[in-house]
């Protein structure tokens, strides 16, 4: 069995190969990682993640541009907080709870079955893609 920390950098150079390929940059690396490959201690951050990284995990890097050193920061922050185990999951679950059409099924009274149809929808997979 591979220890913890090659497997993290296993997963490290393939998020680097991944963005070698034209048109492919972290986030859609990571992306493929998390959704393809299990890899939970990724975190994909485009600009609404980082936004919210802003917001409530790592305010040091409000007013900064998302570059290679930052998204590195959050995501380290994001496995700091939950576990390399949980990071990616962690992500999404704060992610999710931003979209609208989550928002507007929370704060209505629940129904039998309301979030299965939510979660269901079509367009929430959109967002992870």
């Amino acid at each position: 069995p591979s220890s913890a920390k090659s497997r993290s950098s296993a997963a490290m150079t393939c998020a680097r190969t991944l963005s070698a390929l034209s048109g492919v940059g972290p986030k859609v690396a990571d992306c493929v990682l998390v959704f393809a490959y299990g890899r939970c201690e990724r975190v994909p951050i485009d600009t609404h993640a980082f936004q919210l990284a802003c917001r409530d995990v790592l305010p040091a890097v409000r007013g900064r541009g998302l570059t290679a050193a930052v998204y590195s920061k959050v995501a380290s922050r994001f496995r700091e907080l939950f576990g390399a185990e949980r990071a990616a999951w962690a992500f999404m679950t704060l992610f999710v709870g931003e979209l609208a059409m989550f928002r507007r099924e929370l704060e209505s009274p629940p129904t039998t079955g309301s979030m299965h149809r939510v979660a269901a929808s079509p367009t929430v997979a959109m967002h992870f893609v």
